[in-house]
């Protein structure tokens, strides 16, 4: 399943967890080991894999909002596309703040059932939760933080590829 137009190089394309997977075992090792769809010297991130870029983004004073090491989300979006916040330190609230790591989090276009547009960037990764339940990791407009999330297998979401260390 893919975003179509323009939308696709802003957005990317969305994906199953099975298609991104490419018949890779899950993981949830750091790296995760899984290239899926990913091109070569690439892999999907794993769970641990965003809970260590968490760590060290929030490690960085400059990529914290309000002095706290958890409220990184800012620090990850892109500056355009989100909906307003009001709440201080969200995604949302003044994004022309956004993306001091340069990483540029668009939210997503998601295929869910439900319209995503403007409020969440979800992107897939490589450890299964439960027999139909994937993780992935995400940030919305209304939180200053980046959380890990499950959906179910079927759902569409894009992937953002690691590099393998050398």
């Amino acid at each position: 399943t893919g975003v179509s137009g323009s939308d696709t190089v802003t957005y990317g394309r969305l994906y199953s967890w099975a298609a991104v997977m490419s018949g890779a075992e899950a993981s949830s090792d750091v790296p995760s080991g899984v290239r899926g769809i990913c091109p070569e010297g690439w892999h999907v991130p794993s769970t641990s894999d965003w809970e260590e870029l968490s760590n060290y983004v929030g490690s960085q004073s400059a990529n914290q909002c309000g002095e706290q090491p958890s409220n990184i989300a800012k620090s990850l979006a892109s500056t355009t596309g989100w909906l307003y916040s009001s709440n201080n330190c969200a995604v949302g609230n003044n994004p022309s703040c956004n993306n001091s790591t340069g990483l540029s989090f668009y939210p997503s276009i998601m295929e869910d059932g439900n319209s995503h547009d403007g409020t969440t960037s979800a992107l897939w990764g490589s450890t299964k939760l439960h027999d139909d339940l994937a993780c992935g990791y995400a940030i919305n407009y209304w939180n200053p933080y980046a959380l890990i999330f499950y959906n179910y297998f079927n759902s569409a979401h894009p992937v953002r590829c690691l590099r393998d260390e050398e």
